[in-house]
């Protein structure tokens, strides 16, 4: 059985992580860690020890930070946690942008991550945020979501089964 309902690791470098992780602290079955500064390298026992609190989770948040790739993404769906990602535009180096999922023609994202737009109250976020995060749990949803991170898992493997046959779909959707 999973004990917790949502964790996060990560460094307040945006007003919305700060905003998560301050909310976060007062949910009674969510870990949050802050990592301190935006490049400062975490301990291998960090990892490790990040690992096993994953595996014990829901849901992960993962909001946008100093790049656009979210390695957090591919690591929630490898522990088996379900990714929520924020819907925002992010300015990164003067460009503004949406993020998108990678493998996005390939694969279908909202069955088996949680694509939440923040609030433009950052106070609100986490509230906000929980309650979708409890409702999905709550209805059942999580359940089933979670079997779909299970069963999609292995396309994320950097085998001929996993990521070759999803560049083989990416191009051919792409050919069209």
């Amino acid at each position: 059985k999973l004990a917790l309902l949502a964790v996060y690791a990560g460094a307040s470098i945006t007003p919305e992580r700060a905003a998560l992780a301050e909310g976060m602290r007062s949910c009674r079955d969510c870990v949050v860690e802050i990592l301190g500064e935006k490049g400062r390298h975490v301990s291998d026992n960090f990892l490790r020890d990040w690992r096993k609190v994953l595996k014990r989770a829901i849901f992960q948040i993962v909001p946008p930070g100093d790049t656009l790739e979210r390695e957090a993404r591919d690591q929630t769906l490898a522990a088996g946690a379900i990714p929520v990602w924020f819907d925002m535009m992010v300015t990164k180096e003067n460009v503004t942008v949406r993020p998108h999922l990678p493998w996005a023609a390939s694969l279908d994202w909202k069955q088996f991550s949680v694509n939440f737009t923040p609030p433009s109250v950052l106070t609100q976020l986490w509230p906000q945020l929980e309650a979708h995060l409890r409702d999905l749990k709550q209805s059942g949803e999580a359940l089933s979501m979670g079997r779909r991170v299970a069963a999609f898992r292995h396309r994320l493997n950097w085998t001929n089964d996993g990521v070759g046959v999803l560049m083989l779909e990416e191009l051919a959707k792409r050919l069209d």
